[in-house]
């Protein structure tokens, strides 16, 4: 019985560990575009 939950504990963590970590990427990801978004913009508006 231990032992199962044992097992099923350290596949949780597991799962946890690779779903922050994607979730790290995503924000990011989506950080970067935002950046490389607002830097566009002052160059579009000098070209006006």
């Amino acid at each position: 019985m231990y032992i199962q939950l044992l097992i099923i504990y350290n596949a949780v963590k597991k799962v946890n560990t690779n779903y922050t970590h994607s979730l790290c990427i995503a924000v990011h990801t989506h950080t970067s575009l935002n950046n490389s978004h607002y830097n566009l913009r002052p160059a579009q508006q000098r070209s006006k």
